[in-house]
């Protein structure tokens, strides 16, 4: 899904991980991609991820900004403005982290880092916000957005053996 609509658009991967979401984007034609995550092992493998596929080269990372840093810090100090036509926000269920103030749970923090998001999203943009906790309760109403469907049946792959433990809203401004 998101390869099918990163033509032109300016796409960012919040809690990254690997970057397959940012791989995707590119191949895609992404006009440009910032991805972030945490850990600095993971910037890496987004870096080594956009390179095996042929997005970027030795030499710089052209398009893709690739950040090793709190999420919620990022969005804090992110400047105003509308920038990002995509988002894929796929946050763990869980995290501590000695590099961050606060521990991270998805059910408490999730929506409220959605708010803070929506306001660097383009008009008609559209987030992709997925979790892995079986339990998570979301209220769409709490958002102010033109559009949000929950899309897990269209996420999950057929061979997928827990098809409970996976959300997915698409989510659009």
């Amino acid at each position: 899904m998101v390869r099918d609509i990163a033509k032109d658009k300016w796409f960012l991967n919040l809690f990254a991980y690997t970057g397959s979401f940012t791989v995707y984007a590119a191949d895609g034609g992404a006009r440009k991609t910032t991805t972030v995550d945490l850990s600095s092992t993971y910037r890496e493998w987004t870096r080594d991820n956009l390179r095996l596929n042929g997005f970027v080269d030795g030499r710089g990372d052209g398009p893709h900004q690739l950040l090793a840093m709190d999420v919620g810090k990022f969005l804090d100090e992110h400047p105003a403005g509308e920038r990002y036509d995509l988002v894929v926000f796929d946050p763990p269920t869980y995290s501590r982290s000695k590099k961050t103030e606060k521990d991270w749970n998805v059910q408490e923090d999730a929506v409220p880092m959605l708010q803070q998001l929506l306001p660097l999203v383009r008009k008609g943009g559209v987030i992709f916000f997925s979790n892995n906790f079986r339990r998570f309760k979301f209220d769409p109403s709490e958002l102010e957005v033109t559009e949000c469907h929950e899309i897990s049946a269209q996420t999950i792959p057929e061979d997928f053996r827990n098809r409970r433990i996976h959300r997915c809203w698409r989510i659009v401004r």
